[in-house]
């Protein structure tokens, strides 16, 4: 998964939308701002294109990335509508073996030694006689945490068919720790059956391109 995400494109938006006339969509017709389905859209100067909603232009890869979620630091790539299942896959595997490398090594650290009764004696061996797989374990239950919590986030902005980014209508996405107000947005509140259902399609399902239909022009 790692390098697939690291060479995956992750939805790089190349073309503009079309128009009625099946024609793509230039800066006059969005600083005309007269299309009836079209309101909030954009010209990405950058791309010199007109990119379809719940688009953003990523500086750092600078190009438009469909669904964009987020820029990933780590892997030095943008989490898109083509590599955002890849990418929870990715958390989900690193959660497991994080999680598998630390309980070994709390097994190898407490076995090893008979006489370990108590959680003083656990501390002290911990400390001198197995620093280097103590300071593993620790660095792993630590990477464990933090990325179980940027999962968490992940699935819960899938559940209401979200990135970290966009909402589902292409505002700005109200997630963990925002500012926004979500007790006014009906679609912040969906029964968790319903939840459970939308990350399981969006796990089953290949990724699709945004619907591209004509943006109708008056």
């Amino acid at each position: 998964p790692i390098w697939r995400m690291s060479t995956q494109d992750p939805g790089v938006c190349e073309d503009s939308v079309l128009g009625k006339d099946g024609q793509a969509l230039d800066i006059e017709d969005v600083a005309a701002d007269n299309s009836k389905e079209g309101k909030g859209l954009k010209f990405c100067a950058a791309c010199v294109v007109v990119p379809p909603p719940r688009t953003k232009h990523c500086h750092i890869c600078e190009a438009c990335v469909e669904d964009f979620d987020h820029h990933c630091l780590w892997l030095h790539r943008c989490v898109g509508y083509l590599n955002l299942r890849l990418f929870v896959l990715l958390l989900l595997i690193v959660c497991v073996a994080t999680l598998l490398f630390a309980h070994a090594s709390w097994r190898y650290l407490t076995l090893h030694e008979v006489q370990v009764k108590n959680l003083y004696e656990v501390v002290t061996l911990l400390i001198h006689k197995e620093p280097w797989v103590s300071w593993l374990m620790v660095s792993n239950l630590l990477t464990f945490g933090f990325v179980f919590w940027v999962l968490l986030e992940k699935l819960a902005a899938l559940s209401l068919g979200c990135t970290s980014y966009f909402d589902a209508a292409g505002d700005r996405y109200a997630g963990f720790g925002s500012l926004v107000d979500r007790s006014q947005r009906k679609d912040y509140h969906m029964p968790w059956k319903q939840r459970c259902l939308n990350i399981l399609n969006f796990m089953l399902t290949a990724p699709r391109r945004i619907n591209r239909k004509p943006i109708t022009i008056a």
